[in-house]
């Protein structure tokens, strides 16, 4: 009887979740005649959710760029998720790819052509190295154990989507590549890139990896 309620008691915590978002994004796109306002208001509303269910070992920022190694730099970010314990902190709004864990682009009403340019950011992220500096010891280590040091999940959220048919939604998302390009100098490079992609009204969760 205790796993029914505990089972209740998350669906009514989990269900106000939704309900706050939902309204902040009513009230925002209500209020804010700019839409630029408006998305930088629904990112800062997610970020705050994700700071308060998150441990504080991650950090959560809106709006920052990603580095790799070479000096290379991603688009702008909506929301990049990190390990606190490991960022620099004087690097502010910029953050080496090894130390990012997410991205999630944040978007009022999630269309095709939204999915769309969601996907060129991705590709775009994916151009970045995600490879960190080992010595010897750890290449050797890495390779044996097959450590992988994957890349950031990239994730797409919308408040809404512009359609109210499922199967339409379903299909945004069925052409996605699921192999990563294998780098042979890396020891261990993983073989499946993870992409996730939700929508509130839709209340589904998509996700591409093994």
């Amino acid at each position: 009887m205790s796993g029914e309620n505990d089972l209740k008691f998350l669906n009514r915590f989990f269900r106000s979740v939704y309900n706050k978002l939902e309204a902040d994004a009513l009230l925002f796109n209500r209020r804010l005649p700019h839409e630029g306002l408006k998305g930088s208001e629904n990112e800062q509303a997610l970020a705050d959710v994700l700071r308060n269910f998150l441990p504080s070992r991650y950090g959560v920022e809106a709006n920052g760029l990603i580095i790799d190694r070479n000096g290379a730099v991603s688009r702008q970010c909506d929301i990049i998720i990190y390990d606190d314990e490991q960022y620099p902190k004087y690097f502010r709004k910029v953050y080496p790819i090894e130390t990012v864990l997410a991205v999630i682009e944040v978007k009022t009403e999630l269309s095709k052509q939204q999915v769309d340019i969601a996907r060129e950011n991705e590709a775009a992220l994916r151009e970045l190295q995600c490879r960190p500096l080992l010595t010897p010891y750890w290449q050797t280590k890495t390779k044996e154990n097959k450590i992988p040091h994957s890349p950031p999940i990239h994730c797409i959220f919308g408040y809404r989507s512009s359609t109210e048919d499922f199967g339409t939604f379903s299909r945004w998302f069925g052409d996605l590549p699921t192999r990563a390009s294998e780098d042979k100098t890396f020891p261990y490079c993983p073989l499946f890139n993870p992409f996730l992609a939700c929508a509130l009204d839709k209340g589904v969760v998509f996700s591409r990896g093994d």
